[in-house]
């Protein structure tokens, strides 16, 4: 979503609406020109700060503000007795098709608190700030939640779950070191899919399963130099064995009661499919929405 919307002027009545919305009141916001303005809205180790000064870096004075914002918003903010924006702020986005608008608590300039968008007053994301750290996020579509980001205490992004018409649908949780756990779960929330990627060591563990629970697949990536593929029958027992190198490899396969029936060896040329480096870091599952 493009939130640089054409900027329209908001009428006096428009701006004690919005003053009003969360206050029960109307509040009088002094109106500042941005150009005289020190305007920042930064993320410095995920540390999430919004600082408005005057053109020679004094601090404003206590008081309520509206102004006009770099991203073409007006931005309603409130300044305290040591320079620093506090309680809640608001930035609007006003065309003559969309009305968008997000809330943000403040403490010492930083986000502390909710923040919230909405667009034409329909909430399409929620996040959560401790002393300017994200804590955890919710992004809605069609007013039905779609993902949920839990971060750690410094803000870093700790697991994800995403949703599919109120069904848990897909999970991302990190382990530590590079590593990080991945699920995908059929309809009615049985697992589905579950994988284990490490991308210090370029390891992933793929284990697939079938509506019913039984495992059908079990996928072992090591690098670009090899792969191991076991397949299973309903018993559970291994039915075809592939081993893939980066110069040959092997294929066997077993009858139901675990004996060995036949045997290849696969050259690197003759394979029909050979072994493809891992594309692990460039998976766009577990990656924060955070706007």
């Amino acid at each position: 979503m493009n939130y640089s919307l054409t900027y329209l002027k908001l009428t006096i009545c428009g701006l004690v609406l919005c003053a009003s919305i969360s206050n029960g009141y109307a509040q009088q916001y002094k109106s500042l020109d941005g150009s005289t303005l020190i305007r920042k809205e930064k993320e410095r180790s995920r540390v999430k700060t919004i600082t408005v000064l005057n053109k020679d870096s004094s601090a404003l004075k206590e008081g309520y503000y509206v102004t006009e914002w770099p991203d073409q918003s007006r931005f309603y903010f409130y300044v305290d007795s040591n320079g620093n924006l506090d309680r809640t702020a608001r930035k609007i986005f006003s065309n003559e098709q969309s009305f968008l608008m997000i809330t943000m608590e403040l403490r010492d300039s930083k986000l502390n608190g909710k923040r919230q968008v909405f667009d034409n007053k329909i909430m399409i994301s929620e996040a959560d700030f401790k002393d300017g750290f994200i804590q955890k996020e919710k992004v809605f579509k069609n007013k039905s939640l779609i993902r949920e980001n839990f971060y750690t205490q410094d803000g870093s992004l700790d697991s994800t779950r995403e949703y599919e018409q109120g069904t848990l649908e897909y999970t991302y949780k990190e382990l530590g070191n590079g590593a990080n756990l991945r699920r995908s779960f059929f309809p009615d929330g049985k697992l589905q899919e579950w994988k284990q990627v490490d991308l210090m060591q370029k390891v992933m563990v793929t284990r697939e399963f079938d509506p019913n629970g039984r495992l059908l697949q079990e996928e072992y990536v090591k690098g670009k130099d090899s792969v191991i593929t076991r397949k299973f029958y309903p018993n559970g027992l291994v039915s075809t064995l592939h081993e893939m190198g980066q110069s040959q490899g092997y294929v066997k396969e077993y009858d139901e009661k675990g004996k060995l029936i036949s045997e290849k060896l696969i050259e690197h040329t003759a394979m029909a499919a050979a072994p493809v480096e891992m594309k692990m870091a460039s998976d766009n599952k577990g990656i924060t929405t955070e706007q």
